[in-house]
């Protein structure tokens, strides 16, 4: 990956490729122009995988399925809008525009892990539920990807009984 990131954005300094596990890499620019570079030309796309750039992760780019969409909603425009109810659309995997695999159509796209995850869409006259990829630490309870329920600060923890005992009497 090192090398195909120095290849793709032909960074002026050298830059530090780390490999964070689970096809996840933290790339360290040691010049600020390198990083501005890629931040606003790119290319942020190696193969069909998608390289989110970013000083602070609040957003990231993510598959989702459409499981068992009708073929005749594989529409590009459909598609398009039904992505951008996401997030912000970034890509439709090439199978899904050829209509490839009728399974399931397959979109990308850039997510604020602040915010609930969509659990379903409006495709054309049906609603759509939406399998999201590679994503470990969904909560059930607010729907955000940053932590699992049973860490959710949106619970409120059950009050536990406080026994007060009268003080004896002197």
């Amino acid at each position: 990956m090192d090398f195909k990131i120095r290849a793709l954005w032909k960074p002026q300094r050298d830059l530090q490729c780390i490999d964070l596990g689970l096809d996840f890499f933290l790339v360290r620019f040691k010049l600020s122009e390198d990083y501005w570079n890629v931040v606003n030309n790119g290319p942020w796309f190696i193969r069909q995988q998608f390289l989110s750039v970013q000083r602070k992760i609040s957003t990231t780019a993510v598959w989702a399925r459409l499981p068992e969409l009708p073929i005749e909603l594989y529409d590009s425009n459909l598609l398009q809008h039904n992505g951008n109810q996401l997030g912000t659309l970034l890509k439709i995997d090439a199978c899904t525009v050829d209509n490839i695999h009728g399974r399931f159509a397959r979109l990308c796209g850039q997510i604020d892990l602040e915010q609930p995850l969509t659990p379903k869409v409006k495709v054309g006259h049906i609603t759509q539920r939406i399998q999201y990829e590679g994503i470990s630490s969904i909560c059930f309870v607010c729907g955000c990807v940053s932590h699992r329920k049973e860490f959710c600060p949106s619970i409120t923890p059950p009050l536990k009984p406080t026994i007060i005992k009268d003080p004896a009497p002197t």
